[in-house]
């Protein structure tokens, strides 16, 4: 038997009704379960706060409003009251020190994926120079210039972390902390090995050792011997630019160590009036420049140290690759202890080409060498 339209409407107007009675009905049973919150002798029945915050949720309810907000600011749990304050989680923040990249001022040189040595053919100072003017039909002198080969292997400088995956997976950001931090105490390391390797593999073959850089000169034979008054110890690094202008360099880069580098501003006169150096200025907590060549800061120099230099042509940086980062939980210790690894290194090496365009000096002893009798 079927139904005419009129009867199958008549049918779906009486299911809605018992549809809104039922959910009146239940909407009146959760109504009356959360009387509770508001209920008991903390609160008063006469508070006027209450009745509207009250009010304002029987509302929602009984579908006259469509939410209502209540704040709640003081709570009584287990006999004690006080606010309620909710706990977020930031994540991690380094807030330890960063270190000044020497590698960044070095000229770098990359070895291809497919090479383990970087080779490079340079001249040498010794040959004859023998250029003239001739007379026309006259014979000219030969002159003769001199090579040698230099090499360098990268070596590796790396390190790794673990880390439960529970603390990589529940702490916010804590893969790029680790890869930040560890980056820094990587950079820290690879600072000094390019000043003070040994040059003994695994080691790099640091700038500062002997056979790789020249002394700063405290005879007579430097041309500013005993002739600069009140000498300090911006003059010494003038001195030094100048020394190396004077073998036909270009000083493009000054290390000092960082306590060595606050003691520039605090340079004064014989009056006690702070020196003011028109051909020095700071550029930076830990930068300045002096006759146009940027100093900078490292931990790896001497107290009482400076190192100056023409870097494109006394040395470079071999690299192979750059900084990398290994993120990895495959092997079996790994895998049963629910461990990640994360593993950063780098491969490089220093490639020593002219030492002559270096001066590594000591700032007391220059300044009684330079100092006026």
């Amino acid at each position: 038997m079927s139904l005419d339209n009129n009867t199958k409407a008549q049918l779906d107007a009486l299911v809605d009704k018992f549809d809104q009675r039922i959910e009146r009905a239940i909407d009146k049973r959760e109504v009356e379960a959360k009387k509770s919150i508001f209920s008991g002798s903390s609160y008063s029945s006469t508070d006027p706060n209450l009745k509207r915050e009250w009010k304002g949720v029987q509302d929602v309810f009984n579908r006259k409003s469509l939410e209502h907000n209540v704040e709640f600011k003081t709570i009584t749990i287990g006999g004690s009251s006080g606010d309620v304050v909710g706990e977020f989680n930031a994540g991690t923040k380094d807030v330890q020190r960063s270190y000044f990249d020497i590698t960044s001022v070095m000229p770098t040189f990359n070895v291809p994926e497919s090479a383990g040595e970087y080779r490079y053919i340079i001249n040498e100072p010794a040959g004859s120079n023998n250029f003239n003017a001739v007379s026309e039909n006259s014979d000219s002198a030969e002159s003769s210039v001199n090579f040698k080969e230099v090499s360098a292997k990268p070596e590796n400088i790396r390190s790794y972390f673990l880390a439960s995956r529970e603390i990589a997976d529940d702490v916010q950001g804590f893969q790029s902390f680790v890869q930040q931090r560890g980056f820094q105490m990587l950079i820290d390391q690879i600072n000094g090995q390019v000043l003070l390797g040994n040059g003994t593999s695994p080691n790099l073959n640091g700038l500062l050792n002997a056979d790789n850089r020249t002394a700063f000169d405290y005879t007579a034979s430097n041309t500013y011997f005993q002739s600069v008054d009140n000498a300090n110890f911006i003059d010494c690094l003038i001195v030094g630019i100048n020394n190396l202008l004077e073998k036909g360099f270009s000083a493009d880069m000054i290390l000092v160590n960082p306590a060595q580098f606050g003691q520039f501003s605090l340079l004064k006169d014989s009056t006690g009036e702070y020196l003011k150096n028109p051909d020095f200025r700071i550029t930076g907590s830990n930068s300045a420049v002096v006759n146009g060549v940027p100093i900078c800061a490292s931990n790896k120099m001497s107290n009482d140290g400076f190192y100056i230099a023409d870097s494109s042509k006394a040395f470079g940086l071999v690299r192979k690759g750059g900084l990398n980062l290994r993120v990895t939980s495959e092997g079996q210790e790994l895998f049963k202890k629910n461990l990640v690894m994360m593993e950063l290194s780098a491969r490089l090496q220093t490639l020593v080409l002219n030492k002559e365009c270096t001066i590594l000096g000591d700032f007391s002893d220059a300044v009684t060498s330079l100092e006026t009798p």
